[in-house]
C-alpha cells in the first residue's frame, strides 16, 4: 500500500536538517514537522518552502513543501537516544537517526569554492557536498547574484558554487589563496554534446516553466538552435561556422574557458597553455568518468564519508543530437573542441585529480 506520508531528508548534520514532506492524498495542505531529542521536543516547522525538483517530479503543484531546521548546540547531541521526526502531532513517525550518528560539519579555514562547468556532474556533486557545510554556510549558483553579494559570501568554512570562470571568480576575490578551489571536467566530446541536448532541450516548449525558468540569453540561443541540424557533418560545419559574438562563450571550449584569467572571444593555442598553467591554483580536479572516485577524494579531503548516489541530477531533455563515433562528425566539431581535448588529457596526465 502506497505511504500517505512522502518525504525525503537532504542534509542532516549537527547544525540543520533539510528536506521535503507532503500528504499524497491531500498535497495542497501544508505539514508541519515536530522535532525530538529522545522525549524532549525541541521545535517544528511548516513545510512551505519552494522545491522546484518536487514540482518537477509531479509530487506537487506548486512544490512548496520543503523546510530547513536548526538544531540546538551540537553539544546537546552527545547523549543516548535518537533524533526523531514526526508529523501531525507526534501520531506519525517518519524517521529517526541516533544521536552519534548525524555527522558534525566541516570548518575549513578557506571558503570552499566550486567551479561548476556545464554537464559534467556539478549539480550532482554540489546536491552531496552541501550536507558536509554548516547552517546558512551553503550557497549554490551564486553567478545569479551581483558582484557585492557575492564578495561578502567570502568567508571561511562557507561553500560556495557557480558557473563561475577564473576571470570572473579574480573579480570576486582576487587572492586565490583563501580559496579552496575545486571543479570537474569531462571527455570534452560528452561535454559538449550533453551540453547543446540540455541547450536545445530548453526550447522544445517555450509554454513549459522549465523554459521560462531560465535567463533570456539562454532562451534565445535555445529557440535559435531548434531549427539547428546537428545530425550530420554539414549541418554541424554549418553550426560551427556561424557562431559569433557572445556565443562563443555558449559552444567554444568550454571547458577550457572555464581556466583562464581573461575572456577570449575564441581560444587559441596561447589560451591553452595559459590553463594549463592556472590548473596549478585547484586544491583537486575531478573528472566526470571517475566522478564516484572523485567523490571519495573530496570527502578524504575534508575528513568526510561520502556515500552512494543513485540518482542522476540535471539530465539532458532530448534525444541523441549527433553519432560521437563517426569520424565525419569528430572532424566537424573540433574546433569547439579542440583546445578541451588537450586540456582533458593534460589534466588526467598530471593527475591533479588525485590531489
Amino acid at each position: 500500500m502506497p505511504k500517505l506520508i512522502l518525504h525525503h531528508i537532504d542534509v542532516l548534520n549537527e547544525e540543520y536538517v533539510s528536506g521535503w514532506c507532503l500528504n499524497r492524498l491531500t498535497p495542497w495542505h501544508t505539514i508541519t514537522l515536530d522535532f525530538y531529542f529522545g522525549n524532549e521536543r525541541i521545535g517544528g516547522i511548516v513545510c512551505n518552502q519552494p522545491r522546484d525538483d518536487v514540482k518537477r517530479a509531479g509530487l506537487h503543484r506548486s512544490g512548496d513543501c520543503g523546510f530547513e531546521f536548526k538544531l540546538p548546540s551540537p553539544s546537546n547531541l552527545n547523549r543516548p537516544g535518537d533524533f526523531r521526526i514526526t508529523c501531525y502531532r507526534g501520531l506519525i513517525s517518519l524517521c529517526k537517526f541516533p544521536f552519534q550518528s548525524i555527522p558534525s560539519v566541516v570548518n575549513p579555514s578557506n571558503t570552499v569554492f566550486f567551479m561548476h562547468i556545464p554537464k559534467t556532474a556539478g549539480t550532482s556533486f554540489n546536491n552531496h557536498v552541501h550536507s558536509w557545510f554548516g547552517y546558512g554556510k551553503w550557497h549554490s549558483h551564486i553567478e545569479v547574484l551581483d558582484l557585492e553579494t557575492q564578495r561578502a559570501l567570502i568567508k571561511p568554512g562557507h561553500y560556495l558554487a557557480g558557473h563561475i570562470p577564473l576571470y570572473r571568480l579574480r573579480e570576486i576575490e582576487s587572492d586565490f589563496s583563501k580559496l579552496d578551489i575545486h571543479s570537474i571536467v569531462r571527455r570534452p566530446i560528452d561535454q559538449l554534446h550533453s551540453h547543446l541536448s540540455w541547450l536545445k532541450g530548453i526550447g522544445t516548449d517555450p509554454d513549459s516553466g522549465f523554459f521560462r525558468a531560465h535567463q533570456p540569453i539562454i532562451q534565445e540561443l535555445s529557440l535559435q538552435m531548434q531549427d539547428v541540424e546537428l545530425s550530420h557533418a554539414t549541418g554541424i560545419e554549418n553550426f560551427v561556422n556561424a557562431i559569433e559574438g557572445f556565443q562563443f562563450d555558449f559552444f567554444d571550449n568550454i571547458q577550457t574557458r572555464y581556466m583562464l584569467a581573461s575572456r577570449p572571444q575564441q581560444v587559441s593555442d596561447a589560451d591553452l597553455d595559459q590553463a594549463i598553467e592556472n590548473l596549478s591554483v585547484f586544491k583537486t580536479i575531478g573528472t566526470t568518468e571517475s566522478y564516484h572516485e572523485y567523490l571519495d577524494q573530496c570527502a578524504k579531503y575534508y575528513q568526510r564519508k561520502a556515500s552512494v548516489q543513485s540518482t542522476r541530477h540535471n539530465p539532458a531533455k532530448v534525444s541523441a543530437l549527433f553519432d560521437k563515433t563517426d569520424p565525419s562528425v569528430l572532424d566537424a566539431i573540433d574546433p569547439l573542441i579542440h583546445f578541451d581535448n588537450q586540456l582533458y588529457k593534460t589534466i588526467l596526465e598530471s593527475q591533479i585529480w588525485q590531489n
